[in-house]
């Protein structure tokens, strides 16, 4: 009768959850059904490699399952060639099951009385909506809530929306379940940034850098153009120009005074299209100067 008595206490305890904090998670809204995802099964296997690098696609979604007592250890490479590195862990015995999870150096240890089911795990995009950080989540999607996730990794990565994840590799001691869900990294990119909800101010610099480098390769173009046009050939665009424009509307005038007004008027349009020319470049050395001085 006492050992029924202690039994039942051990049993009862581990329904009680413990105090422990609470994660508070929104992730990229990737399921596996989405229409613009494609999906790689890996059924039964140790050994899984999954590689898009070249492919301009990235990985939405990662779900492992069918797992049994033993150590699953994965890496992560994202577009950017960072690595995350993780492990899961499962160990049972006649009434408990412990878990381990780690991702990064953070790690998550817990028992519980579902040593019978086969677990499943997510590894994801999300953000910590309680430091507004973004970065790569692992937790199980068994009755989730991930305004409430208590037993999980998360490792920050601002750098997720710009480089996700392009390939995988996974090592199970036991055969495994792993499902990936792919799309094109343009998808992913605007899935992630749409799905976290963040605020990541490194976003905002990223597309800042790339327009800098962009206006770095524009200016020598304008600069060449401008050099060319008005130092280098000025006075020979001037001569051919009046020229041709000569020649022109003599062939299209009856006498002299039409000519001579014809082209009168075109030398004056001509005047404007220079001076409109010039304001233009002007303007845009400008905003581009501009630019880079709020860079």
């Amino acid at each position: 009768m006492k050992k029924l008595f202690f039994i039942l206490l051990i049993i009862s305890a581990l329904f009680i959850p413990g105090a422990m904090a609470a994660g508070n998670f929104t992730n990229a809204d990737t399921w596996l059904e989405g229409q613009e995802n494609e999906i790689a099964y890996f059924s039964s296997q140790t050994d899984v490699y999954f590689d898009l690098t070249g492919e301009q696609k990235a990985v939405t979604l990662i779900t492992i399952d069918d797992i049994t007592p033993g150590r699953i250890d994965f890496t992560l490479t994202m577009g950017s060639d960072e690595i995350h590195t993780g492990y899961i862990n499962y160990t049972r015995d006649l009434f408990t099951a412990d878990f381990s999870i780690g991702l990064d150096g953070n790690t998550k240890d817990w028992s519980a009385l579902d040593n019978f089911l086969a677990k499943a795990y997510i590894s994801t995009y999300a953000t910590n909506q309680d430091t507004n950080t973004d970065g790569i989540l692992l937790y199980e999607s068994w009755l989730t809530n991930l305004a409430n996730l208590q037993n999980y990794v998360f490792s920050p990565d601002p750098y997720i929306s710009n480089f996700p994840i392009t390939k995988i590799e996974i090592h199970s001691e036991n055969p495994i379940k792993t499902t990936v869900a792919y799309a094109s990294i343009v998808y992913v990119k605007e899935n992630i940034e749409e799905g976290t909800g963040s605020a990541n101010y490194l976003t905002w610099v990223y597309k800042l850098i790339d327009f800098v480098s962009q206006a770095f390769g524009v200016i020598p173009t304008l600069l060449y153009a401008f050099y060319f046009i008005f130092i280098s050939h000025f006075f020979e665009i001037i001569i051919l120009y009046e020229i041709v424009i000569a020649s022109y509307t003599a062939y299209h005038s009856r006498d002299i005074i039409s000519f001579l007004k014809k082209f009168s008027k075109a030398n004056i349009n001509f005047l404007d299209f220079w001076m409109g020319f010039v304001d233009t470049m002007i303007g845009i050395f400008a905003k581009i100067i501009q630019a880079l001085k709020f860079w």
